[in-house]
């Protein structure tokens, strides 16, 4: 029996090797809820867990459960949740509406705790992701603890501190002047309510800027993951 020279030996076992197409990676998938209809997300659990990828889509801002939407407002009172107390109006004439209040900072806060919990799992080309979301939880927390504040002590100057970076003394003094020349209680709360939070939360959100969707991009580029999103535009 005559052997082949052993340089086409070689060439033969390269070719071979070459072109035997790369192992597929099985694609698992899950639905999610968006912002106009629904998505579906496909993923490799070789490349990342179901688990992890579960709670890392809720950093996209076109989830409906994104962790970055706004906490809730002090007004917020959802009359079949056994947590809130009678709603009655929703406002400060209400007698439980410090109360339901206090349900929504606390709320407000847990938000925040899970969001932490995401940021920890979460690999570096998300960096800027939660450094945006970051910055707007910490600010809407504080702009409703601040309205908290305020509803319960009556003092002007816990308006006047900085809100996340935010000052209502240099910005919003419109808005404090007249809320200092209210007359009554239920004034002073339409005031902070609208002209006082509208004006502050415009002045962050000018600063915030787009959510960097360009780092999201990168991110499901990176770990394969693929999104078909189902009746809504891009």
């Amino acid at each position: 029996m005559r052997f082949p020279p052993l340089g086409l030996l070689v060439v033969l076992v390269a070719f071979s090797l070459a072109a035997r197409p790369p192992a597929s990676r099985p694609i698992s998938s899950f639905s999610i809820e968006t912002g106009c209809a629904s998505a579906r997300v496909h993923y490799s659990p070789d490349v990342m867990s179901r688990d992890r990828l579960k709670k890392l889509v809720r950093l996209w801002e076109r989830n409906a459960n994104y962790l970055g939407q706004p906490v809730p407002q002090l007004e917020l009172c959802p009359r079949a949740d056994p947590a809130y107390r009678p709603c009655g109006d929703r406002t400060i004439a209400s007698p439980n509406f410090l109360y339901n209040a206090q349900v929504n900072i606390h709320a407000g806060e847990r938000q925040v705790r899970e969001f932490e919990e995401t940021a920890a799992i979460a690999p570096a080309e998300l960096n800027p992701v939660l450094t945006y979301t970051r910055s707007a939880l910490t600010f809407w927390v504080a702009l409703e603890r601040a309205r908290f504040d305020f509803l319960t002590a009556w003092s002007l100057d816990v308006l006047t501190r900085d809100v996340a970076g935010v000052s209502p003394a240099s910005k919003c003094a419109a808005a404090l002047d007249a809320i200092a020349r209210a007359s009554s209680m239920e004034e002073k709360y339409r005031l902070t309510t609208h002209d006082w939070h509208n004006c502050v939360n415009a002045e962050f959100v000018r600063g915030l800027g787009q959510y960097p969707e360009a780092a999201w991009r990168r991110f499901i580029e990176n770990y394969s993951i693929r999104i078909d999103e189902d009746g809504c535009d891009d």
